[in-house]
């Protein structure tokens, strides 16, 4: 069967911060490269301080690297200016962070809208209905008109799924979000996020610790010492070095 085209592509990624006392500056990524094709899904491991979310804004060109080239669709991101990378994260890069950021004074339904209010082409009759139906899909038709302050955790995070697809994006970026549920919830938003992306032909990268709850991705990573090793222990194999 022939292989889907390459989604995305990190070239020697790397990132080093600078000390603000004047000592030695901290690299945080050294030598990172990923291919990613469409439709895959994608988990990167790794423990806290490990610099897995550096990596995913990076990718979302939320930051930029100090060295390296970052390929969306064959066009380097690193090559725009500010303002064409906000159209592009508002198009074509769904986000979903460990915190749900919904607005406490607007409803569900206006939490999913929000992101096509600055979409120049978007079709507002188009994206009620999409937003209808993805609410259902997550199981929240009858939430449309609550706030958040009524809504449980799991229920805030499933919204912010919602939210992340509006724009219907061709990449989506979700960093430890299941990281604030209990277990039976993160299981459960982990199945959604699986289910939904391979219905919808969505690339997905999910940054997160639990190991466990990344089985049914496509392929795994670590993110170790500054640079990224496939792991393929979830499929029974074995660590390869790094990518």
């Amino acid at each position: 069967m022939e292989k889907s085209p390459t989604q995305l592509k990190l070239e020697s990624v790397a990132k080093t911060y600078a000390n603000p006392e004047g000592g030695a500056s901290l690299p945080v990524l050294t030598d990172v490269n990923l291919e990613v094709r469409r439709n895959e899904s994608i988990a990167v491991i790794g423990p806290s301080g490990s610099g897995k979310s550096t990596l995913l804004n990076i990718i979302g060109a939320l930051d930029r690297p100090t060295a390296g080239k970052i390929f969306l669709e064959n066009e380097n991101l690193l090559s725009f200016e500010e303002k064409q990378l906000a159209a592009i994260r508002n198009q074509k890069i769904g986000f979903i962070f460990q915190d749900h950021h919904l607005l406490p004074q607007c409803t569900v339904l206006e939490n999913v809208l929000v992101p096509t209010i600055i979409h120049p082409a978007a079709n507002t009759s188009a994206c009620l209905k999409r937003a209808k139906e993805l609410l259902d899909r997550v199981g929240l038709s009858d939430r449309f008109h609550y706030k958040p302050a009524r809504l449980s955790g799991g229920e805030r995070q499933r919204v912010a799924y919602v939210r992340a697809l509006i724009n219907q994006p061709i990449l989506l970026l979700a960093d430890e979000p299941t990281g604030a549920l209990d277990r039976d919830n993160a299981i459960r938003l982990m199945e959604l996020l699986t289910e939904i992306n391979k219905d919808r032909g969505l690339t997905s990268i999910i940054v997160t610790h639990a190991v466990d709850l990344v089985k049914n991705l496509d392929r795994v990573y670590e993110l170790k010492n500054g640079c990224l090793y496939e792991n393929a222990l979830h499929r029974g194999g074995s660590r390869t070095a790094p990518t």
